[in-house]
């Protein structure tokens, strides 16, 4: 019995190494090449000084145009617009408290369109983006108001409120989008947003299946080996 404790003890080490080994790589997997030299974005009112990064360090904001230059809200007006970044979106707004962005107090005889271009990348450089998608937030339509609203060509009208959402043929590391809001008020109405959110799905990065498959082939080793020791 005491010489068969004693040769299983090596084995123990590195069965240990191996666990220090896979719990390393999977704490790694939050830290995407690069991110720990970049700026995290952070929110402000109208103006976002880029390139920065969101999504806890994994997307790049690196560029916008909007109605006004950088100046995502254009204006302004007296919405005091917010530029915020839930999770791995963008979204533009009017603050809480303030109206709504609307046809007849912000538009050119009764008709509003703002165009947004967004530069995104992947600050790992892998291509991970593989679905863009643009929300509305709370449109609101009275009368003969109309709005509508598109993505890279994709457009919605409302009452339909459904996100724009595109699909990519493959994932890719950037991507450039243009968002369009159009509201008009007609003869007698008027249409309001309180904003939108460009929003950035991900594939999981190759490291991390490679890491997460690695793990589970040397759990399985350590339960066949236990097992034959039983």
């Amino acid at each position: 019995m005491q010489a068969s404790a004693l040769s299983l003890r090596p084995w123990g080490a590195r069965f240990s190494k191996v666990r220090v080994l896979i719990v390393t790589g999977c704490l790694a997997l939050g830290s995407p090449i690069g991110a720990a030299w970049a700026t995290a974005c952070v929110p402000g009112h109208n103006t976002v000084i880029t390139p920065c990064t969101f999504d806890s360090g994994v997307l790049s904001f690196n560029s916008a145009t909007g109605p006004n230059g950088a100046d995502l809200g254009g204006s302004g007006g007296g919405h005091h617009t917010v530029v915020s970044f839930p999770g791995a979106g963008i979204q533009i707004s009017a603050d809480t408290g303030f109206p709504p962005y609307s046809a007849s107090m912000d538009g050119t005889n009764g008709v509003l369109t703002a165009t947004i271009t967004l530069d995104v990348s992947t600050v790992s450089g892998l291509p991970l983006i593989h679905d863009i998608s643009l929300s509305l937030l709370d449109p609101v339509v009275t009368g003969t108001g109309t709005i509508t609203w598109s993505l890279d060509g994709h457009s919605e009208t409302f009452p339909n409120n459904n996100p724009i959402d595109i699909v990519l043929p493959i994932a890719v590391s950037g991507t450039t989008d243009v968002l369009s809001i159009t509201m008009t008020e007609g003869t007698a109405g008027d249409a309001s947003v309180e904003g939108a959110l460009i929003s950035y799905s991900l594939v999981p990065e190759p490291s991390a299946l490679l890491i997460l498959a690695s793990g589970l082939v040397a759990l399985l080793a350590i339960s066949r080996w236990r097992g034959r020791l039983a």
